[in-house]
C-alpha cells in the first residue's frame, strides 16, 4: 500500500484504530472522506485501476466484515443494490449470525450517519405518500412500480394495504424479490410481474393505463440513450392525466465507500440531464414536468404529468 497516498494511509490507520476501539464514528468518517478525496483528486480511469488493483485488498476486507459492504461487493443475485441490499438500508434486514462487532458497528453507523441510506429510506416514504394521495384523488387508481425490488414503500402505503387502488403492479427482472412482494402483499392485491426493462423498451412486455408509473431506484443504471428511450415507453404506459416519477443519484458522499469497497457505480445525474430524460417524449403529450431534490440533495426526482 506504499503507492497509495499519504492522506489516505493515514485515514484507513485512524479508521482500523477505531475498528479497535469499537469507537467507529471518527474512523469511518476519515476512510470515507479519503476515498471521497481520492476519487475526486485523479482522471477517471486512473481511480477505476485503484479500485481494480490489489492495492485495496486488506482495507476491503475489514469493510467486508459490514453485511452491506460485504453483500455488495458479492453481488449474490448477479446485479449490484439487489432488494437484500435495500432492506440493510432500511434496517429491516438484521446482520447475519458471524457478522463480527466491527461489522456490527459499521452497519449501525451508516444507518445512523450515511446520507445515502437516508436519501433511500425517504423516497420509500415518498413514494408511500404519492401513492396514498393518488387513492385518495383518484379511487380504483392503477399504479406501477417499476424494478420494485421488496416493493417495501407497498407495506407503508395505506390505501395499498386496505385494497384502496383499482391495480399495483410490481414489476422486476428478479424472481426472488418478486416472492418476497408475493408473500408479503399479494392479499393486498399487489400483482408482481416478472420482465426487465429491456422488454418495457422493446415492447414484449407492457403497462398500460397506469395513473402513476415509478421507478424509485431504477435510473441510476442506465446509460442516457437507454434511459430515454425507457422514458418515453413509460410514458406511453400512462392514461390521460398520468403521472410518471424517476429518481437518480446526483451525489452522495459515501460514493468512494461503494466503488472502493463495493465495486458499485452508480451513474449520477445533475437537475439538467435528469431533466432531459424526458427528451423523447412529444412536447404536446406534457401538461407539466418539474424536477425537485430530497431534502438532502442527493437524490433528484423528474415528475411528468400527462394530458
Amino acid at each position: 500500500m506504499n503507492s497509495l497516498s499519504e492522506p489516505l494511509a493515514g485515514a484507513a490507520d485512524r479508521w482500523q484504530a477505531s475498528l479497535r476501539t469499537g469507537d467507529v464514528s471518527p474512523g469511518m468518517v476519515a476512510i470515507a472522506a479519503a476515498l471521497t478525496h481520492t476519487r475526486t483528486s485523479m482522471p477517471a480511469d486512473e481511480w477505476r485501476a485503484l479500485t481494480s488493483s490489489g492495492a485495496l485488498d486488506a482495507w476491503r476486507a475489514l469493510a467486508h466484515q459490514c453485511p452491506y459492504t460485504d453483500r455488495g461487493y458479492r453481488k449474490p443475485r448477479g446485479y449490484a443494490g439487489d432488494a437484500v441490499l435495500l432492506d440493510y438500508i432500511y434496517g429491516s434486514a438484521p446482520a447475519p449470525d458471524g457478522t463480527s462487532p466491527s461489522g456490527r458497528a459499521m452497519l449501525q453507523w451508516m444507518r445512523r450517519e450515511s446520507e445515502g441510506f437516508r436519501s433511500v429510506r425517504w423516497r420509500r416514504e415518498y413514494f408511500a405518500k404519492r401513492i396514498d394521495m393518488l387513492a385518495a384523488e383518484r379511487p380504483g387508481a392503477r399504479v406501477a412500480s417499476i424494478a420494485c425490488g421488496h416493493f417495501r414503500e407497498g407495506l407503508r402505503s395505506l390505501a395499498v394495504r386496505q385494497g384502496g387502488l383499482g391495480d399495483v403492479i410490481a414489476f422486476d427482472h428478479d424472481p426472488d424479490s418478486l416472492d418476497v412482494v408475493a408473500s408479503d402483499q399479494s392479499a393486498f392485491g399487489v400483482r408482481p410481474v416478472q420482465g426487465s426493462v429491456r422488454d418495457l423498451v422493446t415492447g414484449k412486455a407492457r403497462v398500460e393505463g397506469m395513473d402513476l408509473i415509478y421507478a424509485a431506484g431504477l435510473y441510476d443504471y442506465l446509460a442516457d440513450p437507454f434511459a430515454r428511450r425507457l422514458t418515453k415507453r413509460l410514458f406511453d404506459g400512462l392514461q390521460p392525466r398520468g403521472t410518471l416519477i424517476v429518481a437518480n443519484f446526483v451525489r452522495m458522499w459515501e460514493r468512494g465507500w461503494m466503488e472502493a469497497f463495493m465495486d458499485w457505480w452508480l451513474i449520477y445525474r445533475d437537475h439538467d440531464e435528469v431533466a432531459s430524460l424526458s427528451s423523447e417524449i412529444d412536447p404536446a403529450l406534457i401538461k407539466q414536468q418539474r424536477v425537485f431534490a430530497d431534502p438532502s440533495g442527493c437524490v433528484a426526482y423528474l415528475e411528468i404529468r400527462k394530458v
